[in-house]
């Protein structure tokens, strides 16, 4: 015999808590557009400019010529892909980048994460994808 959960959420909870996340993800998102901001790919620059960043660049380049780019103090957003790659990638740039005194900023990140995104060019037809239900 199987137990019942001692509490039924109803899909309407579950949707509003939903919803409240997408919310969230839209003002972290609407807080970012104007932090600078390094992505992998044309396609994740793209997807960025889609989502209203004003300050995304692509990574071009040997990685030295890149990280030269930027002064001691800016901020930078790396908003490399999730996949293995991807991972090796931010590890080496965020190393160079805090040597050179220049602050990381996470948050997007971080969110991503918490989602079924693992590639950045995704990122804005998700976000399209979950406002539309």
């Amino acid at each position: 015999m199987v137990a019942k959960p001692a509490v039924k959420i109803s899909k309407p909870i579950a949707r509003k808590l939903d919803v409240l996340d997408m919310l969230a993800m839209h003002r972290l998102v609407e807080s970012k557009c104007d932090v600078r901001a390094l992505v992998e790919g044309k396609r994740d620059l793209e997807s960025m400019r889609a989502l209203g960043f004003t300050r995304v660049e692509e990574l071009d380049g040997a990685l030295y010529e890149v990280v030269e780019r930027y002064e001691k103090g800016e901020t930078v957003q790396l908003l490399m892909d999730l996949d293995s790659e991807g991972v090796k990638l931010y590890k080496r740039l965020r190393a160079d980048f805090t040597q050179r005194g220049v602050r990381i900023d996470d948050d997007i990140r971080s969110a991503l994460f918490a989602t079924p995104v693992r590639h950045i060019e995704g990122l804005s037809g998700w976000i399209a994808r979950r406002d539309s239900k």
